[in-house]
């Protein structure tokens, strides 16, 4: 395979690196405010339902440009 392939490859493992890395520093930011317990679960869940929900939008218009 090229070297196109692999750049992609690893762009796509450093987005989603920091993607993770935001999440913990923002559930450790709620942990520190010592924010109710259930805001947790639901940060997970709309972190994780956001990029679900909106992959294919967003790729589509990645792809467009």
């Amino acid at each position: 395979m090229g070297l196109g392939f692999y750049i992609v490859m690893a762009a796509q493992f450093f987005s989603a690196l920091a993607d993770n890395a935001l999440l913990i520093a923002a559930i450790s930011v709620l942990l520190d405010l010592n924010a109710p317990a259930e805001q947790v679960p639901l940060l997970k869940f709309f972190f994780t339902f956001s990029y679900v929900a909106l992959a294919a939008f967003v790729g589509a218009f990645a792809d467009s440009m």
